[in-house]
């Protein structure tokens, strides 16, 4: 066998030629292998649209031969190639018409791809497509029911999906949402904190938490527990944010209230202490008093102790008696106020 004729034999696609009617009058063993026929079942036998499937056979006669009549090619196109067996063979098809030197008839020269590897992959793409689409349907139905507001965002923070529950508690319509109408709603004191914290997360992929105040349908600020986790993939990428939002108000409000019940409670407590050492600082003043008065008499006696007259000495005695028991009065009494 020349080697050209032996590399169009077993090319690895398969080759054939046949008139314009679709008898066939030339093919490959590449694609008779793959048919599961032989030439002599083949050649002059067979037309073209014999090895396709009924699908096939009317799509060609409909849409590929006008089309080969008209522009003189035609390039991959999907076809269903019966085998011997009875089972089909997707494959791509190309061809051109030529007008045959000698007896001028038209002749088709097409080539068959083989592509079930192809078509298997596409298989799977398109189940894993239509399984991604149906987890994607199952989330969104779920975050629909709960009674909370639940959101996702993207790895660069933009927020991709929100719940029912958002659009009814916050003002902003569901067809048109953007970031920036999104941050419209927190209030102007917390914008710093939030794109601070936030843009932090993005970068750390720490969990983010955070309260703020955030405008609600009814147009008042309202305070709201914000949280958001990250979604990572086997390679520790961050794939997908996922958050939710809680409306803590009442919750914050009590908290409010107490804190300002505690600075009320410590004020009057603070109050009560300086009244006391106020009134501590006059007792102390009043029992000074007292004490120096007993205690001066006593000093002033001891120093007219110094006499002979034994009556003097007995009155000195006396007074230096009572000034003493006078004085251990007020010390008792101080005693007894502390």
């Amino acid at each position: 066998m020349p080697f050209t004729d032996f590399m169009f034999e077993n090319i690895p696609c398969g080759c054939l030629s046949y008139y314009a009617d679709g008898t066939i009058i030339s093919i490959n063993q590449a694609l008779l292998n793959w048919l599961g026929l032989t030439k002599e079942e083949v050649l002059n036998k067979k037309r073209f649209t014999d090895l396709l499937s009924i699908g096939g056979r009317l799509y060609y006669q409909m849409v590929l031969m006008p089309l080969l009549a008209r522009e003189g090619s035609v390039n991959e196109i999907n076809f269903d190639m019966i085998l011997k067996g009875g089972t089909y063979m997707p494959a791509l098809f190309n061809a051109v018409t030529v007008t045959h030197p000698q007896h001028q008839q038209e002749i088709v020269n097409a080539v068959v791809i083989k592509i079930t590897d192809r078509k298997k992959h596409e298989s799977e793409l398109l189940q894993a497509k239509r399984q991604a689409e149906e987890g994607t349907k199952r989330f969104e139905t779920l975050c629909n029911v709960i009674p909370n507001i639940i959101w996702t965002a993207l790895p660069n923070g933009r927020v991709n999906f929100v719940n029912n529950r958002f659009f009814k508690e916050f003002p902003i319509r569901r067809q048109g949402y953007s970031s920036t109408s999104l941050l419209s709603l927190f209030h102007l004191s917390d914008h710093t904190n939030l794109l601070r914290n936030w843009k932090r997360c993005l970068l750390t992929g720490r969990n983010f938490e955070m309260e703020m105040r955030i405008q609600s349908s009814s147009g008042a600020y309202t305070w709201y527990l914000v949280r958001a986790v990250p979604y990572m993939d086997d390679g520790g990428n961050i794939t997908l944010w996922f958050g939710s939002c809680t409306n803590i108000h009442k919750h914050k409000q009590n908290q409010l209230k107490a804190v300002a019940h505690l600075n009320a409670s410590l004020t009057k407590a603070s109050e009560k202490i300086n009244d006391r050492d106020r009134t501590l600082q006059e007792i102390s003043y009043s029992q000074s008093h007292l004490v120096r008065k007993p205690l001066a008499n006593i000093l002033g006696l001891v120093q007219m102790m110094n006499t002979d007259d034994a009556e003097e000495m007995r009155n000195l005695q006396i007074l230096l008696k009572q000034s003493a028991e006078e004085l251990d009065e007020v010390v008792k009494s101080m005693i007894i106020t502390v």
